[in-house]
């Protein structure tokens, strides 16, 4: 382990942490360093950061555990998919359980069972049969999971079985003494138990994105983290079996410019957020989108569009409805006067006419440092960061635009995130968001995670 690893890993968990109420339980949440662990794993701190009573922390090195940088927390989430984490981190997550603290390990904590070896040093901590690890697979989804009966404590009240479209990977035997939550075909793949004064909960659930978000997992996950770090049961939340109202109704629109697929996972596990993503024109082509919508996430880069459908993206901005626009949607219908000096406060610029090529200019692969510009609830919790993305230069800028964030990147206008002088509705204009590098970058989804509430009227 490189000698700064532990300082390093306490310093990096205060940075993510978030703020929760006065004696909350600390919670540390190790993942990988892979950008598909990181969004995997968000998808767990974002459900654990909904309990007022958890403060939640994470770090993506599993090899930087040790005593000091353990001390500080109540209960240690393992959510990774890598080589085994080694005695010494072995040795100290022993010692952080032994002395009444929790452990929480998610598809069967892969980095800490690793191979035979490490498999079996494991299997004592977390409660499995040390001569029944790696049996036969369950099976792939679509799976029936059923409660235990009796019930476990932990499990959903009413505890109706469910479909799950998981694959939860080689089966496990739980230790005699362990108890069993879930089931499927019968095999366990959900129970708690003990290891010295501590707590522990192991789950082979939630090996792919879609697992995590279905409900019954998330509200026995959440629950067992807290009960692991308090040894209290916290109160059952009901299944929710359709979106709240309270919740924002995004349409996405995108179209005329080639992307990422992986900016779809944009919008997979946003708190608090219902998106539809429906290619333009037709969106405007269809009736009355207020009704159905609460904002508007421009991610396409069009210049035409007829009488109609101009007037119904017109009749949704002036209702006061929301509009967040990323990346190339700041190139949208550049001709559309009302559109680019009212609605977005900028607009990118050609040579000469309609027709001619464009003077602003951009350029790939840019390490950008970018830096909030006082507080607001579109950069809450997002912080300065670093990320390779696209820069624009030479674009009009309204005087009267309100930046939230800016950069000193030579290849950049400055501004990065800010809100348009337009003041019937709630504008937010994102310039970040070109590919990979941005769509899997925690700061940036965050950032459009929070302008997509805030210009709904939801945060």
């Amino acid at each position: 382990m490189r000698p700064s690893a532990a300082l390093a890993l306490v310093v990096a968990s205060v940075c993510s942490g978030e703020a929760a109420g006065q004696g909350a339980s600390r919670i540390l949440l190790v993942s990988g360093a892979g950008p598909e662990e990181r969004v995997a794993a968000a998808v767990l701190a974002d459900s654990l950061r909904r309990s007022p009573r958890l403060a939640v922390f994470t770090s993506d090195d599993p090899a930087a555990l040790s005593p000091v940088a353990l001390a500080r927390y109540d209960a240690l989430v393992v959510d990774c998919d890598g080589a085994w984490w080694g005695d010494s981190v072995q040795r100290a997550v022993e010692a952080f359980v032994q002395q009444g603290k929790g452990l929480v390990a998610v598809r069967a904590g892969d980095c800490a069972s690793g191979p035979e070896a490490g498999r079996r040093k494991y299997s004592a901590l977390a409660g499995v049969h040390p001569a029944a690890t790696a049996l036969e697979k369950t099976g792939h989804g679509p799976l029936r999971v059923r409660w235990a009966n009796p019930p476990h404590a932990l499990a959903p009240t009413p505890g109706r079985e469910f479909v799950t479209v998981d694959d939860p990977g080689p089966a496990l035997v739980p230790s005699p003494a362990s108890k069993v939550i879930a089931t499927v075909d019968e095999q366990p793949v959900a129970w708690t138990g003990s290891f010295g004064a501590g707590r522990v909960f192991q789950t082979r659930q939630g090996r792919n994105l879609a697992a995590r978000r279905e409900p019954e997992f998330l509200g026995v996950f959440t629950r067992a983290v807290e009960w692991a770090a308090t040894g209290k049961v916290p109160p059952s939340v009901p299944v929710p079996s359709k979106p709240s109202s309270s919740e924002a109704r995004a349409l996405v629109v995108t179209g005329g410019h080639n992307y990422d697929p992986s900016f779809y996972t944009l919008f997979e596990d946003q708190p608090g957020i219902v998106a539809t993503i429906d290619p333009h024109p037709m969106p405007y082509r269809r009736s009355d989108l207020r009704k159905r919508y609460d904002t508007l996430v421009l991610y396409d880069s069009m210049q035409e569009a007829n009488e109609v459908e101009r007037k119904n993206l017109a009749d949704f901005v002036e209702s006061g409805k929301g509009v967040v626009i990323l990346h190339h949607g700041l190139v949208d219908y550049s001709d559309w006067q009302w559109w680019w000096e009212e609605v977005m406060g900028a607009r990118w610029l050609k040579v000469g006419g309609p027709g001619s090529k464009w003077k602003t200019t951009w350029k790939h692969d840019v390490e950008i440092l970018a830096h909030p510009v006082g507080e607001h609830p579109v950069t809450a919790g997002v912080g300065p960061m670093r990320i390779w993305d696209e820069t624009y230069k030479g674009m009009w800028l309204s005087p009267d635009i309100k930046v939230l964030m800016r950069t000193d990147e030579p290849t950049s206008d400055g501004p990065l995130v800010w809100l348009s002088p337009y003041r019937k509705s709630r504008v937010v204009i994102i310039e970040l968001g070109h590919d990979r590098s941005a769509h899997l970058h925690p700061g940036y989804r965050r950032l459009v995670g929070n302008a997509i509430r805030w210009s709904a009227g939801k945060e």
